[in-house]
């Protein structure tokens, strides 16, 4: 009896031995990383970017549950991005991805230190999250939405959809001394198409009426508004009073032709959610943000309102309609 009462422990123990080297990924599993996110639109604006991120994540292995998981916060107002920074960074992610300098900032006053990858960003080096975009050297890094030839290429649009547009109204966030660099650049490329600008710069989101009435004195014949947090909380009232003014319009955040604007010209942001998912996956095996280049956009999206263009009895031409990736009913 004793001797089968021992063999029955030996067989136990091996039993035990055999499960272990049968089933290596339950005994040895790591616990999945945690992805932050911080959203500074409503979850519909971002799904289709959101998608093309988690999409980006999924083709470099990664699956939700088992080696990752996520955590998301909304902002869709200025108010609430402080908050939903702080309560983001108190569970502890592995590494935050969001949108924009403001949010980014944001991240950094709740917890320094935490990696930040930019799906889309300004201007990171004048917004001082970057020492430079070849070595940010911090903890924020990610992708750039700015490009040397973005203005004129706007430009060049404006010219191939409203031959006759000579003088365009620039509506900018005259406070935000980010926007005074791209306010620059914006006048610099309409020489080149032969346009003059009329920069209309507001102080305050009250002041939007009456820089319409001045847009209207200076003898505008098409619009392109800067995008900011201030304009871009605005953008229903900016949408209404270009419709209102019969003025066609070019906008830098594709949100503005979901909420009815003309068009959107500006970088792919599935693109650019996209290769964010490459910058989380080389910090969550263990590349500093600081080390990782900010890159720029390359690949860009004409987006069409096909209502508001029937509003205000504009006829985009054809060639330029192919050009769009898509045309909103």
């Amino acid at each position: 009896m004793k001797q089968v009462s021992m063999t029955r422990r030996q067989a136990l123990a091996l039993g035990l031995g055999l499960s272990g080297a049968l089933y290596p990924r339950e005994s040895t599993a790591q616990a999945p990383k945690t992805v932050g996110a911080l959203w500074t639109q409503a979850p519909r604006q971002v799904r289709a970017p959101v998608a093309a991120f988690h999409d980006g994540l999924q083709a470099l292995g990664y699956v939700e549950g088992r080696t990752v998981r996520f955590i998301t916060r909304y902002a869709e107002e200025q108010a609430a991005l402080a908050d939903s920074a702080m309560n983001l960074v108190g569970h502890r992610p592995d590494v935050i991805v969001t949108v924009g300098e403001g949010a980014a900032r944001a991240l950094n006053e709740a917890g320094a230190g935490v990696p930040i990858v930019m799906a889309v960003s300004a201007d990171p080096v004048g917004a001082g999250l970057a020492m430079s975009l070849q070595r940010p050297g911090g903890n924020v890094t990610g992708l750039s939405a700015a490009s040397a030839d973005i203005a004129a290429r706007r430009f060049a649009l404006l010219r191939r959809a409203f031959p006759r547009v000579l003088r365009v109204a620039i509506l900018w966030n005259a406070t935000d001394p980010l926007k005074r660099l791209d306010l620059t650049q914006t006048q610099a490329a309409a020489g080149t198409v032969g346009m003059t600008v009329l920069p209309i710069g507001v102080y305050g989101p009250d002041e939007f009426e009456s820089a319409f009435a001045d847009i209207a004195k200076g003898g505008a014949d098409a619009l392109i508004t800067l995008a900011d947090p201030m304009t871009t909380d605005r953008r229903d009232q900016i949408v209404a009073l270009a419709a209102t003014a019969r003025l066609p319009a070019l906008y830098e955040r594709r949100d503005f032709v979901e909420a009815g604007g003309l068009m959107y010209y500006g970088p792919s942001l599935s693109d650019l959610f996209r290769r964010a998912a490459g910058y989380v996956d080389r910090i969550l095996k263990g590349a500093r943000p600081g080390d990782l280049p900010i890159e720029p956009a390359t690949k860009f999206d004409l987006v069409v309102n096909g209502t508001a263009a029937k509003a205000l009895r504009v006829v985009i031409p054809p060639p330029v309609l192919k050009e769009a990736a898509e045309i909103l009913p």
